[in-house]
């Protein structure tokens, strides 16, 4: 069964690979996202390379403030599991949180 986590928060998901630190991606995370669907275009993004962390951005890439509102909330050696996103995602919006 889906975790219903992601159906009512929003936000940006920042995604980089911390071992050649040469992909980076800002998700926007659309409420109703499901935790699968996220797993699966983080997978498409990195094709199974290891993108080691994870963290929150600004929500709006204009501030000015975008790139000093990285948060850094866990490293991972490999792309996490559905467990392990949906526990880290549950922290987060219990947290700052994906806030609009």
């Amino acid at each position: 069964q889906e975790d219903p986590l992601l159906s009512n928060i929003a936000g940006n998901l920042l995604v980089f690979d911390n071992i050649e630190n040469d992909k980076e991606a800002t998700l926007y995370v659309k409420h109703g996202t499901t935790i699968s669907t996220l797993q699966a275009t983080l997978k498409e993004i990195f094709q199974y390379e290891r993108p080691a962390i994870i963290g929150t951005a600004a929500n709006d890439p204009n501030s000015s403030a975008f790139n000093d509102q990285i948060e850094i909330l866990e490293s991972f050696k490999e792309i996490p599991d559905e467990a392990a996103l949906a526990e880290l995602l549950r922290a987060w919006n219990k947290g700052a949180g994906l806030r609009r």
